[in-house]
Parts: structure tokens; C-alpha cells; sequence
């Protein structure tokens, strides 16, 4: 039964890793540029936080799955747990990228308005 459920990549909905946005040039984007850019960041970190959510769940499904079964079974899911993380990890490193170059965008974007 447990190489089953490893083998369907489990019963719940796979997770799903939102797209970022693209972050405008801050030295020539329009303030409506920089508002949309602002909003669509809002929207990736709460389509992130419930990919990240989903992720949580299929880490601890295959965790649950490590304590039993044959080493076969074990092998299996330990490999699954280091994509998951990897994947987890990347999301989590990608929203923080984005937030810096956004943050970098707004710095352009004010410096570009003084001239």
C-alpha cells in the first residue's frame, strides 16, 4: 500500500508553484507600473503561502511514510522528502528574491523621480 501511495504521488491535489511576476525597471516605470507590479507581488505571496501550505502537508505525508514499510518503501519517500524541500526551499527563496528586486525597483523608481 505505501509504494502505491508514493507511486501516485498521494491522494491530495498536487501542489502547484505560482509564476512571479516580472519586476518593472524602476529608472522608467510609470507610477501605474509600479502600483501593478505592487499588486501582483501581493497576489504571488498568497498564491506562495498556500503552495507553500500544500507543500507542508506532502512533506508530512512522506515523512509519516519513513517510519514504516520495507527499505525499498523508505528509500522512496526519503528521495520524494529532498525534491519536496528543494522545491519548498526554492519557492521560499524566490519570494525573497523577488521582494529585493522590487524593493531595488522602488529605489530606482524614486531616484528616477528626483531628476
Amino acid at each position: 500500500m505505501l509504494c502505491l501511495t508514493l507511486g501516485s504521488g498521494y491522494s491530495f491535489a498536487d501542489c502547484s508553484s505560482p509564476t512571479a511576476p516580472t519586476i518593472p525597471d524602476g529608472k522608467t516605470a510609470s507610477m501605474d507600473e509600479m502600483l501593478a507590479s505592487k499588486k501582483a507581488i501581493g497576489d504571488f505571496q498568497a498564491a506562495n503561502t498556500e503552495y507553500l501550505g500544500c507543500m507542508d502537508k506532502k512533506m508530512a505525508a512522506v515523512k509519516a511514510t519513513t517510519a514504516e514499510g520495507s527499505a525499498e518503501d523508505m528509500a522512496k519517500a526519503q528521495a520524494q522528502m529532498g525534491k519536496l524541500t528543494d522545491d519548498y526551499n526554492k519557492s521560499v527563496d524566490t519570494e525573497k528574491a523577488l521582494a529585493e528586486q522590487f524593493n531595488s525597483a522602488i529605489r530606482e523608481f524614486k531616484a528616477a523621480a528626483k531628476k
